[in-house]
């Protein structure tokens, strides 16, 4: 789905590119046979519109009077009068042949051309005139005025039949692609309440029973219970904020220049109690010669601190986590590695899409909602920058988080 959405302009335009093929090899086929009436038409009207010119000249008298070359000069005259009236552009060439001698007695071009004459012969057509002369016709060009006009009809509506459809199409997906989006957000909220009220409903029961006072001796456990999901769900409640602020980051961004050691400090300081809790480690080693960098600082620590959280929940034991940050190839990249469960190869291309959550080996029980890397990809995205993932199952994982230099 991912491909098909990168490449639908590419898509839509190889539609529309065959429908223009067939349309015109469509055209092309229905046009052969019309070629041929038009020559079988062109024939009986040529030939007719000669026999009309050459009794009109009253050949007998210019023949007595020995005068045949202005009887050819009449003939051509005639001719050419004569080719205005007719439905058909053409071009040609014409000899006028003595049958008892076989000279050529007089040859001459007929036809109206708006384009250049070709010299390509594409008919010819031989047929005697009287019992003493022969007419061989040389036809360069022919074509129906009716039918060029028809063609060049033909081609824009192809044309514009073609944009319709492509802009269409794209109408469409762009409005399939909306409600994607649309119902993805609700089945979003749809989901992260569902977990409240589940949430909120065993933190009520236990709190129930430990104001009735059953089951004193579970009194502590019931406690356990209302801090693990009161967690839970401000992990949730988090996460909600959290959407909302990369709603309204993707219409602007605010840089700020960034002292690298001192920001991950701040983030490893406000994950020492979690951390200690699990009697696991975060260390930081930092490897930029640059003193500061630019990037929003809200949302970069919001990805940071996804990626550690998943490395805390997703730990099989204690959680040990090494941040180093470095330069590579004009990025300043943070690195996060950790010793959890890691994850398996089948969901490496599918870890960054919304809602899916991967099951903790320990608890069989997927955390959260499924936002926290999603969140991760587009903070990336907004800062022009990327990510990266290396992980094998049950050795851990490390994401890797590109932030562009800027000067």
């Amino acid at each position: 789905m991912r491909l098909i959405n990168k490449n639908i302009h590419i898509i839509l335009s190889i539609i529309v590119i065959c429908s223009y093929l067939i349309l015109l090899f469509s055209f092309s086929q229905s046009h052969q046979p019309e070629q041929k009436k038009l020559i079988n038409k062109a024939e009986q009207e040529i030939i007719s519109t000669f026999s009309y010119a050459w009794y009109q000249t009253k050949v007998q008298d210019f023949e007595k009077k020995d005068s045949s070359s202005l009887f050819f000069d009449n003939l051509d005259a005639l001719l050419n009068e004569k080719s205005e009236i007719l439905d058909f552009d053409f071009s040609l060439t014409y000899q006028v042949i003595d049958l008892s001698s076989g000279q050529i007695l007089h040859q001459g071009k007929w036809g109206q051309l708006s384009e250049t004459r070709s010299d390509k012969i594409i008919h010819e057509k031989s047929f005697a005139l009287t019992d003493s002369y022969n007419i061989i016709l040389t036809f360069n060009n022919l074509k129906s005025k009716a039918s060029s006009f028809s063609y060049r009809i033909i081609i824009q509506f192809a044309l514009i039949l073609g944009f319709f459809t492509f802009f269409v199409l794209l109408s469409i997906h762009k409005w399939r692609k909306n409600q994607l989006k649309s119902q993805m957000k609700t089945d979003y909220m749809y989901g992260v309440t569902h977990e409240m009220k589940s949430l909120l409903t065993t933190i009520s029961l236990a709190t129930e029973f430990i104001i009735a006072n059953k089951g004193a001796n579970k009194e502590n456990e019931y406690k356990h219970i209302i801090l693990e999901e009161s967690k839970e769900l401000m992990k949730m409640v988090q996460q909600v904020l959290n959407m909302a602020v990369l709603e309204k980051k993707k219409l602007s961004i605010n840089y700020e220049s960034i002292e690298i050691q001192s920001f991950i400090d701040d983030i490893i300081r406000s994950y020492s109690v979690k951390i200690e809790n699990y009697n696991g480690n975060i260390h930081f080693t930092n490897e930029v010669t640059e003193e500061k960098f630019w990037a929003d600082r809200a949302l970069l620590k919001l990805a940071l601190s996804n990626i550690i959280d998943n490395a805390i929940k997703y730990s099989s034991m204690h959680p040990i986590i090494h941040i180093l940050a470095t330069t590579e190839n004009g990025y300043f990249v943070i690195k996060i590695k950790d010793n959890g469960i890691g994850i398996p190869k089948s969901h490496l291309n599918k870890i960054f899409k919304p809602t899916l959550r991967i099951k903790n080996a320990l608890s069989k029980k997927p955390y959260g909602v499924g936002m926290g890397l999603y969140f991760v990809k587009q903070i990336t995205k907004i800062h022009k920058g990327k990510i990266k993932v290396n992980s094998e199952l049950n050795k851990g994982s490390e994401f890797c988080v590109y932030i562009p230099k800027y000067e």
